[in-house]
């Protein structure tokens, strides 16, 4: 968890911002969505449209910085689970290398990107 995280239950705590985790070029994008009410302009600006799939987009929504940050707390996790100091649930019975974020006090990850990214895209 972010230094400085909330120790209550993640809905009664306030998201911490993505700030130095977002892509530059996303955060920009996405300003300009909420602004000018551009959602499609966002999108084209921060993301490419995936060839012969219908609304679908491709992008890198974390910098390298904030990439790194997530790849080397999950990459822990799964160290911890290897060694039998933590037991981690997976997102479903398919999927062996999943995560589910709250469990690694990672929840608010998900909600910052929603509140960050998918709100504005939603409201633009």
């Amino acid at each position: 968890a972010p230094e400085g995280a909330c120790p209550a239950p993640e809905a009664a705590c306030p998201a911490p911002a993505l700030g130095w985790m977002l892509d530059a070029g996303v955060a920009e994008a996405l300003a300009g969505a909420g602004a000018h009410g551009d959602a499609a302009g966002a999108l084209a600006r921060a993301f490419r449209p995936v060839p012969g799939a219908a609304n679908v987009w491709e992008g890198r929504l974390l910098s390298e910085a904030g990439r790194g940050a997530l790849l080397e707390e999950l990459a822990g996790a799964e160290a911890q689970a290897a060694a039998g100091t933590v037991v981690l649930s997976r997102p479903n019975s398919m999927n062996r290398h999943g995560f589910v974020l709250r469990e690694l006090g990672l929840g608010w990850l998900l909600h910052a990107m929603l509140e960050e990214v998918g709100r504005p895209l939603g409201l633009a």
